[in-house]
């Protein structure tokens, strides 16, 4: 715990401060004005010690083997409606993620309570960050269109990029928008897009946008490699620095936990382009989603398919589509080092307090 300073007061004009090593209060009688009393009154208000994101999340797994893969369920901690589940991904990175059908990993962002949650502790080449995603879909929208009929697959220049970062959502106000058609549809972000508070806790990162050529049909390691490699599609660019961004394909990959019949090990054994009949894998990942495809940042790299992006289907598989068609869209955002979690239990109805120290 730790002084409250904005509740706590004293009378007389005397001012009070709380040294958190000594565990004491520290009185200031500078501006001290007498009165029919001798006696000076504080009242002392306390609060939880904000702790760095990152070290939370890094204490939560304190007990598990780093060299493990496995599901690790957090001792003491329970919820009835999430689980405490993370795992190491055992990348050269060994990022640590939550894992499972619904973990316990819920955050009020954005103004947003609840509305975003953790994908994990991630390494980027700016450092160690946590990484966010909306909780559910802004929209259903395409990768890239524009108002001639024109779309690629560089997220530089996509639509969806510049909506994200430069246009109404990222300006919390109304925009066009050009969805498979050259008739434009407004799209109202006053009350869900990024707020000024959200934007100054959001880290410029440097997104990888490598990808393989044979399809993806790699297995989520593999996929991990390629989405931080060099190889893409001829002339786009395989690095993009930004704030607002998509999941990557291990992002999804990465999340599950395994059923009975595959587990963990299992569902990460299978090519994630196969997955559309792992049930064990999707229906235990918690970023799927049945109801639709939803949109990932990696573009295919093959050269006969310029205008194809990659995407989680409602099957259960990554695979490929063109970036004209509509999609649904989570943003994912890398939190600036200094973000602390104040409060919260990470789960629906009591989820993380992010702040800023």
């Amino acid at each position: 715990l730790t002084l409250d300073t904005t509740k706590s007061s004293c009378n007389s004009g005397v001012t009070v401060s709380w040294d958190d090593d000594t565990w004491h209060a520290i009185l200031d009688y500078s501006t001290y004005t007498a009165n029919s009393t001798t006696r000076t009154k504080c009242t002392l208000y306390f609060k939880n010690k904000p702790v760095i994101a990152t070290t939370l999340l890094n204490n939560l797994v304190s007990g598990a083997n780093k060299s493990s893969t496995d599901v690790y369920t957090v001792p003491n901690k329970t919820s009835d409606s999430c689980t405490y589940t993370l795992a190491y991904d055992g990348t050269s990175d060994n990022n640590l993620r939550y894992v499972g059908k619904n973990p316990c990993n819920y955050v009020t962002f954005n103004g947003e309570k609840a509305g975003w949650r953790i994908i994990g502790v991630l390494n980027t080449p700016e450092g160690q960050r946590v990484k966010l995603i909306h909780a559910t879909p802004i929209g259903n929208l395409s990768w890239d269109y524009n108002s001639t009929g024109g779309f690629s697959n560089n997220w530089a220049t996509s639509s969806l990029q510049t909506l994200l970062n430069s246009g109404a959502y990222y300006n919390r106000t109304t925009g066009q928008y050009y969805n498979k058609s050259t008739k434009a549809t407004t799209l109202d972000f006053t009350s869900n897009g990024l707020t000024e508070a959200a934007k100054n806790q959001i880290d410029t990162i440097t997104w990888k946008l490598g990808s393989p050529k044979n399809g993806g049909r790699v297995l989520a390691s593999t996929w991990y490699t390629y989405e931080r490699g060099i190889e893409g599609y001829t002339g786009r660019p395989t690095a993009w620095q930004g704030k607002v961004g998509l999941m990557y394909p291990s992002d999804y990959g990465y999340a599950t936990s395994g059923g009975t019949s595959k587990n963990r090990a299992s569902c990460l054994a299978k090519e994630l382009f196969s997955w559309n009949g792992a049930s064990d894998c999707y229906n235990n990942d918690w970023l799927y989603n049945s109801s639709n495809s939803q949109w990932t940042i990696s573009p295919f790299a093959d050269s006969s398919f310029a205008s194809y992006v990659f995407g989680v289907r409602g099957s259960g598989a990554v695979n490929y589509r063109h970036a004209y068609n509509a999609g649904l869209v989570r943003p994912s955002v890398y939190l600036i080092p200094s973000t602390t979690i104040l409060d919260g239990e990470g789960t629906l109805e009591n989820p993380y307090q992010l702040s800023v120290q």
